[in-house]
């Protein structure tokens, strides 16, 4: 799909960004249904995508790369949960919440890229 509308922008010379946003949100919608365990959350630039990889593990990619990998600051956690990154790019996140005891399906983060 992403073939076929920058194709598209060649042929016209310009570049869509609705017929972006469409194909990525098509794209989204797709590994909703395929995953069951995708989420969005609000994000640096827009919603960014949530995949539950594990017990209390999830890979978080950006709406929007970042300029630097940001420092990140996670929100709503149940009571006595850390949050543990153990991967962090200007792209996205790996994160660990523990104790795995304790259940975490939904969490919110801040990202901020401020020298």
């Amino acid at each position: 799909m992403q073939n076929a509308v920058s194709l598209h922008q060649k042929s016209v010379g310009k570049e869509d960004g609705e017929e972006r946003i469409a194909t990525a949100e098509h794209i989204l919608g797709e590994l909703r249904a395929l995953l069951g365990t995708a989420q969005t959350a609000p994000g640096p630039g827009r919603e960014a995508l949530i995949i539950k990889t594990g017990a209390n593990i999830f890979r978080v990619t950006f709406a929007v790369p970042m300029r630097i990998p940001p420092s990140l600051k996670f929100l709503n956690l149940p009571i006595g949960v850390e949050a543990q990154v153990i991967e962090k790019t200007n792209i996205g996140f790996t994160v660990i919440f523990v104790p795995i005891s304790v259940a975490v399906e939904k969490f919110g983060f801040e990202a901020s890229a401020e020298l």
